[in-house]
């Protein structure tokens, strides 16, 4: 028998959004797009543009009008790009990239620690396995309504619940009165024997 494709239908974020806050920006990821979230750049912060992002560390890096550039007649430039060459090889060799030119900064990429002290406070939270984790909240993701989910994850986000029993509980219990409507009492049954 021949297998049929049958596409999963996940959202993609593309990586910038129009806030102004990280955490914000983060708690939304997380809470819209849990399957598959991001990193968040916020182009109203400048030190977050993409060129600004990435040059910190080249050799003759200037600010001229506001702008950066690349200053190949500065003093110093031949021996700045030396250095920057053998700082290169010696990542690419094997050496620790914390500490050096070509980290992250903080200043220049705030949106990224944000996003990585979310994902350590999920890590942080999962008891055993996190794959086994992930794998339970697809599971979720995909048996339980989209709404009373989102709700869940929002609540127990904003109390720093991360216990994968209590997340479902909690959905579980957000559809048993949408979903689960039983009647209490026995009023239909007696109106069918008025004749």
């Amino acid at each position: 028998m021949k297998e049929r494709f049958r596409p999963g239908g996940l959202p993609v974020l593309i990586g910038s959004l129009p806030l102004d806050d990280h955490e914000e920006a983060a708690r939304l990821v997380f809470r819209h797009t849990p399957e598959i979230p991001l990193w968040v750049q916020l182009p109203i912060h400048p030190e977050e543009g993409m060129i600004a992002q990435f040059m910190p560390g080249l050799p003759g890096l200037s600010t001229v009008g506001g702008k950066q550039c690349i200053d190949a007649a500065a003093e110093d430039f031949s021996t700045s790009l030396a250095g920057f060459y053998e700082d290169y090889l010696a990542v690419e060799g094997g050496a620790d990239l914390d500490g050096t030119r070509f980290a992250f900064a903080p200043d220049t990429a705030p949106g990224f620690y944000v996003f990585l002290s979310h994902v350590a406070a999920l890590k942080e939270h999962v008891r055993g396995s996190t794959v086994l984790a992930l794998r339970r909240l697809l599971r979720m993701v995909r048996d339980y309504p989209r709404a009373p989910l989102l709700q869940a994850v929002e609540t127990a986000a904003h109390y720093g619940l991360y216990d994968l029993d209590r997340l479902e509980r909690m959905v579980l219990r957000g559809i048993a009165h949408e979903y689960f409507v039983l009647p209490l009492g026995r009023d239909d049954d007696e109106d069918d024997h008025d004749d």
